[in-house]
């Protein structure tokens, strides 16, 4: 015996409000906490890099105001505060003034023995409020070795430095960019120093942000958190009526699946025993017509012709009753192999052309020997049968005409295209469901409606597909898709 199947609905989690309101909770101050570090880390990022571009620009512009002559020629300690000290000072005084963020401004020059010696400092004339530092002398040597000032010197071209310094309880940024002489050639360095009280003001400030940010995402977790614990807590006050629900829909479940498993049973058994007495009928009426023509009895002869094609008629609709019993319950199986459609199709027009003819119908089939697909060749007649006879039933003027051709992924497509009245719009949808009948123009349906449910059905369990176009006044195509031999994929 099989195993009880689950519940709908039924789990073995329980639901616990405060539990979920906390992960909730959770969950928010950590994806919003991790967003918020992030912009921090890249705004303050920002504001370092703008910082460092504005300083190196004012290095840069330092640098082109210099009179490089003129400060070649102050190669003498007694020429620290002279005429010429202060003429090549000036521009950098006046750059200064007008530039407050620049702490200290001064130029360096390289040493013979090597290292860095002082030029002019604007500390000489000029100071920023607030500071006290001794100025520094011409020829004085540099404070220490400084690779951003290196760099600069190798390279020719502007500096800033990457970390702060600190002087006196304060931090400091410092840009380089060298001037040249007359030959192209490096002759000294400026320097501008600047103290970084303007930029940590801009970083509290965005700390100031991103701590009101923080307080305003935290007060939103608290509030997600008490939404989902109401709901949580909705949830669990329901969870009870929910698996009694869910028991009632699977009683009712199984009840259905047994009557469905009744239903077919029924359906296969009375077929069955409808169908040998049937036969029996067929054969005596192929009897009686036999003897009836050697006895010249014509009248007597139409009434068992009739009697004969409705008991044909009768066993179709059995067959397709048992057809689809079986396809129902899984019970069809399919012998699958190569098989011809070319010879196929020649063999049901052979079957189908006289009742055509007799309705004044053409009917064409183009399709080129060796077309093999990988099928069962009985359910292939079977649904080419179903497709050509439909097409003939509801066709009235003009004709029917099959063709083979190749389709995507290896497979072949038969198209049975007919000049009948369509299919209307409205009725597309119920076309391939069970027991419906779908009438085309004046033209009345018969049958079980089963027809193309097979056949789809069929199709798919040979791993085919089955489609249809139709427009009303237009007739109709059915496109039939199948694998050929050696292909694995599903017919596209």
């Amino acid at each position: 015996m099989s195993a009880a199947r689950p519940l709908p609905g039924q789990s073995k989690r329980v639901v616990q409000p405060a539990r979920d309101a906390l992960l909730a909770m959770l969950t928010v101050g950590l994806v919003s906490g991790s967003g918020l570090a992030v912009t921090y880390y890249f705004s303050r990022q920002v504001q370092i890099e703008s910082a460092q571009q504005e300083l190196l620009q004012l290095a840069r512009v330092a640098a082109t105001t210099i009179d490089v002559e003129a400060h070649r020629t102050l190669d003498d300690a007694s020429d620290d505060g002279g005429e010429t000290y202060r003429r090549v000072l000036a521009p950098l005084v006046a750059l200064q003034r007008a530039a407050p963020e620049a702490y200290y401004l001064y130029t360096l020059t390289p040493a013979p023995a090597g290292g860095f010696v002082h030029g002019v400092d604007t500390a000489t004339v000029y100071r920023v409020a607030g500071d006290t530092s001794e100025r520094y002398a011409l020829l004085q040597p540099y404070r220490e070795p400084d690779g951003d000032l290196d760099r600069a010197l190798a390279t020719g071209t502007p500096q800033v430095s990457r970390e702060t310094w600190s002087e006196r309880g304060r931090q400091f940024l410092s840009a380089y960019a060298p001037f040249f002489d007359s030959a192209g050639r490096v002759a000294g360095i400026v320097e501008v120093d600047m103290w970084v009280r303007t930029l940590e003001a801009r970083l509290r400030g965005l700390q100031r942000i991103v701590q009101a940010a923080g307080a305003g995402l935290a007060l939103l977790a608290i509030a997600i958190g008490v939404v989902v614990f109401r709901h949580r807590a909705a949830a669990a006050a329901h969870e009870q009526r929910d698996i009694e629900t869910a028991r009632a829909l699977a009683a009712a479940r199984d009840a259905a699946e047994a009557a469905s498993r009744q239903k077919s049973e029924f359906l296969a058994t009375m077929s069955h025993e409808l169908r040998t007495p049937l036969n029996a009928i067929l054969g005596y009426s192929e009897l009686l017509d036999e003897d009836l023509e050697a006895l010249g009895d014509d009248t007597t002869r139409r009434d068992v012709a009739r009697i004969a094609a409705a008991s044909r008629h009768l066993a179709a609709i059995i067959g397709d009753i048992l057809d689809y019993t079986k396809l129902d319950a899984g019970l069809l199986t399919m012998q699958p192999q190569a098989v011809d459609l070319s010879q196929q199709l020649r063999d049901l027009s052979e079957l189908l052309r006289p009742g055509a003819a007799s309705r004044g119908l053409a009917l064409v089939v183009d399709a080129s020997p060796g077309s093999l697909v990988h099928a069962d060749p009985v359910r292939v007649r079977q649904v080419l049968l179903n497709l050509l006879g439909n097409a003939l039933k509801f066709t009235e003027r003009g004709g029917i005409t099959v063709r083979v051709r190749p389709a995507r992924g290896g497979c072949l497509a038969v198209v049975v295209h007919d000049t009948g009245v369509g299919i209307p719009r409205d009725q597309h949808a119920r076309l391939f469901q069970p027991f419906a009948q779908v009438a085309r123009g004046a033209t009345a349906a018969a049958g079980t409606g089963l027809g193309l449910t097979i056949s789809r059905r069929l199709v798919d369990a040979m791993d085919g597909r089955l489609r249809f176009r139709s427009r009303p006044g237009r007739g109709s195509s059915f496109r039939l898709v199948l694998p050929r031999p050696g292909t694995l994929t599903r017919a596209a």
